[in-house]
């Protein structure tokens, strides 16, 4: 039935001659599947008999439909922490996973890490706000932050680096933690 075979039992006349072609026709469709098979037995009758090695008769029957293309899934972005010393740069690395055959953007911006025990604020860091394009095959883009120097013992400091706004991809990790590292 796959393959538009009627089954079941059907008369054939054989002439005189002791031989006839029987065509077993297959429908054509557009779905892909396994290649089979079609098997015809001759049963013995009235009049006759068939052979035990020639009563069965099978036939490939191979499919001719490509396999469904995949489809592209959306990827997803993900941002790693970082950290680097004041009055140096700090660099985030977004990734795309996996690639894609589409541009891919996501809006970027830092923040203070409010609520933080140990928070940066906008004076240990430059402002970084902005938008990163991912060309079609494209895997990862790295964004620098400008880590301000000062003459002050503080610790380490934190910021936040989200990530928001993506468009052709989902967003699986949209926030990573900068660390400045005191050099006081």
């Amino acid at each position: 039935g796959d393959y538009g075979v009627s089954t079941g039992s059907q008369t054939v006349t054989i002439p005189t001659s002791g031989s006839v072609v029987l065509t077993v026709a297959t429908s054509d469709d557009s779905a892909d599947e396994s290649d089979g098979s079609v098997t015809v037995t001759i049963t013995s009758g009235a009049d006759y008999n068939v052979s035990a090695s020639h009563g069965v008769a099978t036939v490939a029957v191979s499919d001719d439909d490509d396999p469904p293309k995949p489809v592209n899934s959306t990827p997803t972005l993900s941002i790693s922490d970082a950290s680097g010393t004041e009055g140096d740069t700090i660099t985030f690395t977004v990734t795309l996973s996996p690639s894609s055959n589409r541009y891919v953007w996501v809006n970027y911006y830092a923040r203070p890490a409010y609520g933080a025990a140990q928070s940066a604020n906008y004076t240990d860091f430059g402002a970084v706000y902005g938008t990163l394009t991912f060309n079609p095959g494209e895997t990862s883009k790295t964004i620098s932050v400008n880590l301000i120097d000062d003459s002050q013992s503080e610790g380490n400091e934190t910021f936040v680096f989200s990530l928001y706004g993506e468009v052709q991809a989902k967003l699986a990790d949209r926030e990573a933690v900068g660390t400045i590292i005191d050099n006081d």
